[in-house]
Order: structure tokens, then C-alpha cells, then sequence
């Protein structure tokens, strides 16, 4: 039998004093790029490489983006506060709660707001964050 989930009733919080009051994002209907973490490859290779072969140590990890969509509701608390956060330019605590309630938490910087209004679709927004420094994992206490 599989352990397989679906992605309903995760939860995106934010906080803006580094972890100790969260802001729960209301109406999140997507969230296609949580953080992910890509290896730099440093390529070493010299004139005396073995085998006339490239050679390569790790790098840093960058630790990507993470973007999330949610429904537009002009003027509503959570517009409000991602347009405070998008202006700000401080860095947050951002919690990504899943459904089995493990969570994965990190700071990020917001690099785009994006509201849509379609004449015959549901008012969207996307928001983007920059991670920085490396995320922790574990179940929610």
C-alpha cells in the first residue's frame, strides 16, 4: 500500500520577527517551487589532471527559490502583508506545514509580487522568495 498524499491542507506561514509570532497565508492554491537545494560543481581540472580527465570538487548549496500562488483578494490581510513584505526588503521565517505535519522552515527574501485579474477566471497572485541559508526539517511541535 502506498504512502502517497495529496497536497491539501498545507499551510504557509511567515513571520516577520525571525520565528516567534507566524502569519498564516490565507487562500494558498499552489505551491509549485517549494525550496530546493542545487550543488555547485567546481571544475579543478590542471595541466597534470590524470587522464587528461576533468576533475571536480562540491561547491556551495544554493538554496533556490520558493514561489507559491494563491487567490487575489485586493485589500484583504494576507494582500496586505505580502505587499508590506514584497516592499520591504527584510528577510522573514517562512514555515511550510505539510500535510502529515512535517514542516520545513527558512528565511527568504521576496523578489516578486505578481496579482493577475482575468475577465473570466478567479483573481490570482504569485509570490517569490529568494531562500537564504539552509532550511530545517522536522515535524511540527
Amino acid at each position: 500500500m502506498s504512502d502517497a498524499m495529496i497536497g491539501y491542507g498545507t499551510l504557509l506561514a511567515i513571520s516577520r520577527d525571525g520565528g516567534l509570532n507566524y502569519t498564516t497565508l490565507a487562500e494558498v492554491s499552489n505551491l509549485p517551487t517549494p525550496p530546493s537545494s542545487n550543488v555547485d560543481i567546481i571544475d579543478v581540472t590542471h595541466y597534470g589532471s590524470p587522464d587528461r580527465t576533468r576533475e571536480f570538487v562540491v561547491g556551495l548549496i544554493d538554496p533556490g527559490e520558493c514561489q507559491f500562488d494563491l487567490n487575489f483578494i485586493p485589500g484583504n490581510a494576507t494582500d496586505v502583508f505580502l505587499e508590506e513584505i514584497n516592499a520591504s526588503g527584510e528577510v522573514v521565517r517562512v514555515r511550510i506545514t505539510w500535510p502529515n505535519s512535517w514542516q520545513w522552515v527558512f528565511d527568504g527574501i521576496a523578489t516578486n509580487y505578481t496579482p493577475t485579474a482575468p475577465i473570466d477566471d478567479k483573481m490570482t497572485a504569485s509570490f517569490t522568495m529568494k531562500v537564504t541559508g539552509s532550511k530545517t526539517i522536522g515535524l511540527a511541535t
